[in-house]
């Protein structure tokens, strides 16, 4: 099951994507007085953000991103003098946009899906691992002394091998899961993990946020049962109707827009993290969050006249979500 991650979309949509990213690195500028510094570090941490949720939606598995994600540190100054702070700030940059860089070259060499569907797809990765997680579990019966094959957790998931591989590679480093040639074991973690969830779906966990369980099972008549693909959906759902259809009505307008192709993976990059952070408690780091994905929103759609009129009619629902 091991290999080259798969691209969610075309070789081209990724390659612009990406440049567009790289160019936005080489126009943060640096700060020359505290002021200037302050408004440095919070283009840098929105741009950070940003390819970290493009890199999500790019691949059917999460290898890039969390390679990306490694090269992350908190983003804390030590040192008191501003030269110093600068020279920080440059090198973090720097670090990231190289990076950016050398897997831009690498495009030509990754595959794409079958479909070469649309990067953002109809479900976030952090769902796709509950249910590979939750699958295992149920056809190990609970028990850690026995072994799943892959394939039996394809069939019971719907998802494809590529974005199972990095899943399943994902829950191992996380001692969830152990891996073996062709089967996966659970470990106590991987039992406590689900049945935490199952005790208390509304309480975040360790791994998984507030909310997932009961957002991607119902829990009825003392039972469970999964929204996916032979019952309903299983999207992420923030429990609130008029926002959930709000960011579906914004993500079809998107796909059917004359946008460009990377202004349609930013804007369903964004919509997709929207109906992320909603399911999670409203702190001021969710909300300050939240803001700069809906800012960002409204700036592209109040590029084409139709697209404005969608604004209007969906972005103060969106904002309402969130308390704004």
């Amino acid at each position: 099951m091991l290999g080259i991650p798969v691209l969610s979309c075309s070789r081209s949509e990724a390659d612009t994507a990406l440049t567009l990213q790289i160019n936005k690195a080489y126009n943060i500028p640096g700060g020359l007085s505290e002021a200037d510094m302050k408004l440095s570090d919070e283009a840098f941490q929105e741009w950070d953000e940003k390819n970290i949720a493009i890199l999500s939606e790019m691949f059917d598995s999460a290898e890039k991103t969390e390679e990306y994600s490694a090269l992350r540190s908190p983003y804390v100054t030590l040192a008191n003098d501003l030269m110093s702070r600068l020279s920080n700030f440059s090198e973090n940059l720097t670090l990231r946009r190289q990076w950016l860089e050398g897997l831009k070259s690498e495009i030509p060499r990754f595959k794409q899906s079958n479909s070469e569907r649309s990067v953002a797809s109809d479900e976030s990765l952090v769902v796709k691992r509950l249910r590979v997680l939750k699958a295992i579990y149920d056809l190990a019966s609970g028990s850690m002394a026995e072994l799943v094959m892959y394939h039996d957790i394809e069939t019971e998931t719907n998802i494809d091998s590529n974005t199972m591989t990095g899943i399943l590679q994902y829950l191992e480093r996380k001692e969830l899961i152990f891996m073996g040639g062709e089967w996966a074991q659970l470990t106590f973690g991987g039992i406590d993990q689900i049945e935490a969830m199952q005790a208390n779906p509304e309480k975040a966990t360790s791994i998984f946020p507030a909310n997932i369980y009961l957002n991607t099972y119902h829990v009825h008549d003392g039972g469970v049962q999964q929204v996916g693909d032979h019952n309903a959906q299983h999207n992420l759902v923030s429990l609130n109707p008029d926002f959930d259809r709000a960011i579906e009505k914004l993500i079809s307008a998107v796909e059917n827009s004359s946008l460009q192709p990377t202004q349609k993976i930013t804007l369903k990059a964004d919509a997709f993290a929207l109906k992320e952070l909603a399911t999670l408690e409203k702190t001021p780091e969710v909300l300050e969050m939240a803001t700069s994905r809906i800012n960002g929103i409204k700036e592209v759609l109040s590029m084409t006249a139709d697209m404005t009129s969608l604004g209007m009619t969906i972005l103060p629902i969106i904002w309402a979500m969130f308390g704004r």
